[in-house]
């Protein structure tokens, strides 16, 4: 698997080059700041954990910083900071023989990056509903209120549509989020999936499948 990076200029995205490479099954670069340093914490299934790189050159060169979650399969990892500076982590994990990913939201809370605490929800999974509990972008912030894509799985098509959810209430105890919005592949011709989004300063990136033409 690779992970690649580009610049976003005027609708495009030029100069891509590849900034990891390995041997196993690579997505969701999830990628963040703290403290100055920049982070990524990508989709590692395979591997049975959930690593965190921090960046030495950004954006060619990272570094392994820590580990957690050993012997689990972790996909979609998201990370958010609520306005307390507490951290939660939103992952979907799989407990089936059939490693469906796409119908259990799990919440933890860590005290760092390092991730020698992690404290599990005491609802967890707070989301079982294939529906809407697969994470499909970063949580960000749309005025006063705390926003969660998650991708919407039906009509048997993985990433068919994306669901925009308030996060009404999150903490160790208890977590509720409302759906606010649903985006299917309909608004342009040839789409069949719509499936990540994430908020830039000035819009929001998303990306889509098309219907192959043979």
């Amino acid at each position: 698997g690779k992970i690649s990076c580009g610049i976003l200029y005027d609708g495009k995205i030029e100069n891509i080059c590849d900034v990891m490479e390995s041997d196993y099954h690579l997505s969701y670069p999830f990628v963040f700041k703290m403290e100055n340093d920049i982070y990524m914490m990508p989709e590692s299934e395979e591997t049975k954990r959930l690593a965190i790189y921090k960046a030495i050159d950004f954006p060619n060169k990272w570094k392994l910083y820590s580990t957690g979650f050993e012997g689990e399969g972790i996909v979609d990892p998201t990370l958010f900071v609520d306005k307390k500076k507490n951290i939660w982590l939103f992952l979907n994990k799989s407990k089936d023989l059939y490693n469906d990913y796409n119908s259990e939201l799990y919440i933890y809370k860590i005290t760092d990056l390092k991730l020698k605490t992690i404290i599990s929800h005491q609802l967890n999974p707070v989301i079982i509903d294939s529906r809407r509990a697969r994470n499909a972008g970063n949580i960000f912030m749309e005025g006063d209120k705390v926003i969660r894509p998650s991708q919407k799985n039906i009509n048997s098509i993985y990433g068919y549509g994306l669901n925009l959810s308030e996060i009404t209430h999150l903490s160790i105890e208890n977590y509720n989020e409302k759906l606010i919005d649903i985006f299917e592949p309909n608004f342009r011709k040839g789409l069949v999936g719509v499936h990540h989004v994430t908020q830039l300063d000035d819009g929001f990136l998303f990306d889509a499948a098309y219907k192959k033409n043979y």
